[in-house]
C-alpha cells in the first residue's frame, strides 16, 4: 500500500472547491451573458428571429414598422440599424436621425 502525504489530498480537494467557486461566481454574475450567448447563437443557427422593429419620430408618433424574421447589427458611426430579412434576403439599412428613437422587439 502507497502512503500519499494528506497534504497532497487537501491540495488537490482544496484545488477541486476553487475551481467550483470560480464557477459559481462567474455563472451567477454572468447569467446575463450566457443568455446573450444562447440567443445569438439561435439566432445565427436559423437566420436571425423573429422581430418587430419600430421607429417612433420626436413626438412619439410611429413612422415606421416592419415585421420580419431577421439578425440585425447597429452602426453606432453612422446611426445606422441594418438587417437582412431572412425570408426575401433584401439587405435593409435605416438610418436615425438624431430626434428618431428605433425599438426592436423580439416576438419569440
Amino acid at each position: 500500500m502507497r502512503y500519499e502525504p494528506i497534504y497532497k489530498k487537501k491540495g488537490i480537494i482544496s484545488l477541486i472547491l476553487v475551481l467550483i467557486l470560480l464557477f459559481s461566481i462567474i455563472f451567477y454574475f454572468n447569467r446575463s451573458g450566457i443568455m446573450r450567448w444562447k440567443k445569438n447563437l439561435k439566432s445565427g443557427a436559423n437566420l436571425g428571429l423573429n422581430r418587430v422593429i419600430i421607429i417612433y419620430n420626436i413626438d412619439g408618433e410611429e413612422i415606421l414598422r416592419y415585421k420580419a424574421k431577421m439578425d440585425f447589427t447597429y452602426d453606432s458611426n453612422n446611426n445606422m440599424i441594418e438587417y437582412i430579412d431572412a425570408d426575401t434576403g433584401f439587405k435593409y439599412n435605416i438610418f436615425l436621425g438624431s430626434t428618431n428613437t428605433a425599438v426592436i422587439h423580439e416576438l419569440e
